[in-house]
C-alpha cells in the first residue's frame, strides 16, 4: 500500500463517520449529534474528576469478598490512596458541542439508541417502534421455546 492510498483511506474514514449512524427515527439529528454518535457506543468521555468515592467503595467490596487479612487490606487501601493522590484527570477528549449533543440525546425520551445487529453502526429508533420490535422478537422466541 502506498503512502498516498493510506492518506486517502484516512480521509475517507473521517468522511464516512456519519455512515456509522443510521437514523430510523422520525426526528432529524443535528450534525453534532451525528458526530458524537459516530464515535460509537463504546466511546467513553474523559471524566471531569477522578471518581474517588466509587474507587474506594469498589476496593472495600473487593477486600471483603476476598476475605483478606486486616493488614493486607490496609496496605492495599494505602497504596490505592497514594495512586489516587497522584492521579490527574486527562485532557478532555470531547468538544463542548459534543457534550451538548450528548445532553440533548439523553433528554429526548422519544428515541432509543442501540448498536446495530451487524457491523459497528449505531442505530437511532423511535421508542414506539423499538417497543413493537422487541415485543415481536420476544413473542417469536417464546413460540420457538414452546415447540
Amino acid at each position: 500500500m502506498t503512502k498516498q492510498s493510506t492518506d486517502t483511506e484516512k480521509i475517507e474514514t473521517k468522511a464516512t463517520k456519519y455512515n456509522w449512524v443510521i437514523n430510523k427515527s422520525s426526528i432529524a439529528l443535528l450534525p453534532e449529534e451525528k458526530e458524537v454518535l459516530g464515535l460509537g457506543l463504546n466511546f467513553a468521555p474523559t471524566p471531569k474528576r477522578v471518581p474517588v468515592i466509587d474507587i474506594l467503595a469498589g476496593v472495600e467490596v473487593a477486600t471483603r469478598r476476598a476475605r483478606l487479612q486486616v493488614e493486607v487490606s490496609e496496605e492495599l487501601r494505602a497504596r490505592i490512596c497514594s495512586v489516587i493522590k497522584n492521579t490527574k484527570v486527562s485532557q478532555n477528549n470531547m468538544k463542548p458541542s459534543q457534550h451538548q449533543a450528548i445532553a440533548s440525546l439523553k433528554r429526548n425520551d422519544t428515541i432509543v439508541i442501540v448498536k446495530a445487529d451487524k457491523g459497528n453502526a449505531t442505530v437511532v429508533l423511535d421508542k414506539s417502534d423499538y417497543s413493537i420490535w422487541t415485543n415481536v422478537i420476544c413473542s417469536f422466541s417464546h413460540q420457538l421455546t414452546k415447540n
